[in-house]
């Protein structure tokens, strides 16, 4: 459905991806720079065109990142084909519970606490938390701090300007996802559908999620439905009945046509995916660059590193290595 200028376009595409190939592999901050000034929409106008920015490339990204993928810089786009190119997704039986489940075996761990603030110096650290109406502290050596990047700043009050500054600049898309469950498969040949955006649509895809295995029960189906970031702003404290019909009412006019579930579960989050705006990076690379970074203390989230839970997985054991070799 795409005409041949359109796809003649994409070469430019590859041209570019050798340019900035190995300049980005070795964090060239000139090459950076060049790209960092651009935003997704305008850089992909100027390359491939309106055409392919809006019917493939805007839908299939924000579809799988769950924000507004034009708000993204040219360099995070670059670094999302050389990460997606040949991969093939991976899914744990049982879901991602079972990461953290086999993560924590063996480890003392404390429940229903509250960390309200960190603060370390060159000896040690402490944690100060509230469990309910309780309210404790704990000395640690050092200290991994993983939440999302826009609540560091708020937990540790001793950061150093350039940490604090960074932190401040972490942005994240908020998030809702629908779970859909059928009795029966529905009879669709996709695995996974992007859509356009247009007006009133307050969808970015939909994923066929029975063909993960033991996602759903045997025969039956399970779409994931992900919601635009205005539709979810909109819906995020409606009820799963009410974000149901919506999403209902709009794959209506989708080539799946009317579909009755059998039940509907929502899943809601405020800090969803992190979000690689013009300039992030730059801001990420002097971050991880700094001089002076407080002591015993180390940070980690995907933030760091990309969206995704390889993303945030990767970025733990960044933090992890440098406990383990006081770098940190």
């Amino acid at each position: 459905l795409i005409s041949p200028r359109a796809s003649l376009r994409l070469l430019r595409l590859g041209f570019e991806r050798r340019r900035f190939r190995k300049p980005l592999a070795a964090a060239d901050s000139d090459a950076i720079a060049v790209l960092e000034a651009q935003d997704l929409a305008s850089y992909l106008d100027r390359i491939v065109g309106e055409e392919l920015r809006k019917h493939i490339f805007v839908p299939y990204l924000s579809a799988a990142l769950a924000l507004d993928a034009e708000n993204l810089s040219a360099t995070y786009l670059h670094l999302l084909i050389d990460r997606v190119a040949g991969a093939r997704p991976q899914y744990l039986i049982g879901g991602m519970v079972q990461l953290t489940a086999l993560l924590a075996r063996g480890l003392s761990i404390r429940h229903g606490c509250e960390v309200t603030s960190i603060e370390t110096q060159d000896d040690g650290a402490r944690l100060r938390y509230r469990a309910g109406e309780r309210h404790g502290s704990v000395a640690a050596n050092a200290v991994v701090v993983a939440v999302p990047g826009s609540q560091v700043a708020a937990l540790c009050p001793k950061l150093t300007p350039n940490e604090r500054g960074f932190f401040e600049g972490v942005r994240y898309s908020q998030g809702v996802v629908a779970h859909l469950l059928f009795d029966e498969a529905p009879s669709f040949p996709y695995r996974s559908v992007s859509f356009s955006r247009r007006k009133g649509f307050g969808l970015y895809g939909v994923q066929l999620a029975h063909h993960k295995r033991g996602a759903a029960p045997s025969g039956a189906g399970l779409l994931r439905a992900s919601l635009t970031e205005s539709a979810g702003k909109h819906l995020f404290r409606a009820s799963d009945a009410e974000v149901g019909a919506a999403v209902l009412d709009d794959l209506a006019s989708t080539p799946f046509g009317a579909l009755s579930p059998r039940r509907v579960v929502v899943h809601r989050a405020a800090a969803a995916s992190p979000v690689f705006y013009p300039g992030y990076l730059a801001g990420l690379q002097r971050f991880a660059a700094r001089s002076k970074p407080s002591p015993r203390i180390a940070f980690c989230g995907d933030y760091q590193v990309g969206n995704g839970a390889e993303a945030a997985l990767t970025s733990g054991m960044r933090a992890a290595s440098q406990i383990a070799h006081g770098i940190a």
